[in-house]
């Protein structure tokens, strides 16, 4: 055992012996006097908080009561019905932008479909043939010679009366 001992106490002189090399600074080897402090953290501010998921920060938004005044009655709604009332007022109004918005709303949410226009070919009303045949048997006589002479009119240039 003294033996063992020896040893370590002569490979504790011979470290002390040779001179200590110098501190070879390079990649991720910063120096001394900029490396963290026992105790410091690298990020001493923390990470920063990531920013809200901003369909959910909508929804929350829009639950929000708000106060509406109509005429002399004051009355309490989430902010999402106050902006659809206004959006229809202002559509009632005449502000296209607004019913155009309103009817796109709609046509998003499925509320409205599209609707099948005929073909407008030069003045006269062209329709399917389909649409044609399915609503003929169900127009009397008289109904189909008016659009028939209405229409020769139209392709004319001359007024139709109507």
């Amino acid at each position: 055992m003294s033996e063992s001992k020896s040893k370590q106490a002569e490979t504790k002189s011979d470290d002390a012996v040779e001179p200590t090399r110098p501190y070879e600074v390079g990649y991720g080897k910063p120096p001394t006097d900029h490396q963290f402090k026992p105790g410091q953290s690298g990020n001493p501010r923390g990470r920063a908080r990531a920013p809200g998921y901003f369909p959910l920060s909508l929804v929350r938004a829009l639950k929000e009561p708000v106060r509406v005044t109509k005429g002399a009655a004051q009355k309490s709604m989430p902010k999402q019905e106050a902006a659809l009332r206004m959006l229809i007022e202002k559509s009632l109004q005449g502000d296209w932008t607004a019913f155009t918005a309103l009817i796109k709303k709609a046509f998003k949410l499925g509320l409205i479909t599209r609707v099948q226009l005929p073909n407008y070919n030069s003045g006269v009303v062209t329709l399917p043939f389909a649409y044609w045949h399915e609503k003929k048997a169900a127009q009397p006589e008289a109904v189909r010679r008016e659009l028939a002479r209405r229409n020769a009119l139209w392709a004319k240039g001359l007024p139709y009366d109507g």
